[in-house]
């Protein structure tokens, strides 16, 4: 958020307020955006800031072999031509209702109403209404539907669109926010990392996704910024984790050295145990917050809670005298940073087509130290750094 807040505004001095405000702006990410919610606040000097929607545009939960059909733009041209076709077309009422009523109507239309057999299939599979509009892989769609039915749905259209973690942001989710939130001429402002992508469904570069949203200049190419240091983690942290890029893409320049990441091989049945372990060793060293990232947090945070550990300042965290602990899920822990981490068992976590997004992610977490805990093999390639 920091480098987001220098781009828009890199003054050093404060500026005035009628100089900094921001004739409004959405701020799209994952579900960090409820801890930064009060530096984003600040951006514009009372300007707009983006509502929990915009959280949900910006997350990215791709579950199954038919996720192509709910992120893509084809989905959306669908959307609106069957919207503009129904005979009954929903005009009042509430949205949520209005919107259920298209999407049962379409699940029960013919491939030639909807776009092909392909969406007919993913469509007619759908679970029940309370299951999809309580997942957020299906709100790009109910979205669509809501801005099909009325494009003044959003609200009114914003100047500037600062998009974080965009490797993410998949093709509907970019049709949604350029055609239903971003003022005609608007600008653009994206920040992410490649390698940190957790989807086979999003762009696999920067230049390609630029083409696909119409980012490229008359020679169709794209200026964009490299930072070519890390002021997150150690450089042998990110050379722990460089592990599972390509080797053409493995970079190892960072700002702080630390110590060696510790990987720490146990038994099944000790694997919680020696999460909790670490972490404690870690808040005995840092003053800052210390993660245990993990697929399985419940687990985790029920023997947090049997050895008489309280609940935290933060959700998901448990405390201990002046010792916190938060216990995260790798799709939670994205874009957050803490002091120390504990990452369990990484040859579960999903993989990617030639990439380990998540796993990259969840281990450059930690600014200052990290420690992997694992009963199963270690993903190919991921070894300790000698």
């Amino acid at each position: 958020m920091s480098a987001t807040a220098w781009t828009l505004c890199p003054q050093s001095q404060p500026l005035p307020p009628s100089s900094r405000r921001l004739v409004g702006y959405w701020v799209v990410g994952g579900g960090w955006l409820g801890w930064v919610r009060s530096a984003v606040a600040g951006l514009g000097g009372g300007a707009g800031v983006s509502p929990d929607d915009a959280e949900a545009a910006g997350s990215v939960e791709v579950d199954g072999g038919d996720a192509q059909v709910d992120s893509h733009w084809v989905l959306r041209r669908a959307i609106s031509q069957f919207v503009r076709s129904m005979p009954d077309r929903p005009t009042t009422g509430r949205m949520d209702r209005r919107v259920r009523r298209v999407v049962d109507a379409m699940k029960r239309a013919n491939a030639s109403e909807v776009g092909g057999s392909e969406t007919q299939t993913w469509l007619r599979s759908l679970p029940g209404w309370s299951e999809v509009a309580g997942q957020a892989r299906y709100l790009p769609m109910l979205a669509t539907i809501a801005t099909s039915l009325d494009p003044g749905a959003v609200g009114e259209r914003v100047d500037h669109l600062i998009v974080d973690e965009a490797q993410d942001v998949r093709s509907l989710e970019w049709r949604l926010l350029t055609g239903s939130v971003l003022e005609p001429g608007g600008s653009l402002s994206l920040f992410g990392d490649m390698n940190q992508r957790r989807s086979d469904w999003t762009k696999p570069s920067w230049q390609e996704l630029a083409e696909d949203i119409e980012m490229t200049d008359e020679a169709g190419q794209l200026e964009f910024h490299e930072l070519g240091r890390s002021y997150r983690s150690t450089r042998q942290i990110l050379r722990f984790a460089n592990q599972l890029l390509p080797r053409g893409e493995r970079g190892e320049q960072a700002l702080q050295d630390g110590p060696q990441p510790a990987v720490l091989r146990v038994a099944e049945s000790s694997r919680s145990d020696a999460a909790f372990d670490a972490a404690i060793d870690l808040t005995g060293r840092h003053e800052g917050m210390v993660a245990i990232i993990s697929l399985a947090p419940r687990p985790l945070s029920n023997l947090f809670r049997d050895r008489e550990w309280t609940r935290g300042r933060w959700q998901h965290s448990w405390r201990s005298g002046a010792a916190e602990v938060v216990i995260l899920h790798p799709d939670e822990a994205r874009g957050l940073e803490f002091d120390a981490a504990v990452v369990v068992e990484p040859g579960e976590f999903p993989q990617n087509v030639g990439r380990q997004g998540v796993l990259y992610t969840s281990l450059t977490r930690a600014n200052k130290e990290l420690v992997v805990v694992h009963s199963r093999p270690l993903p190919r390639g991921l070894r300790p750094s000698r």
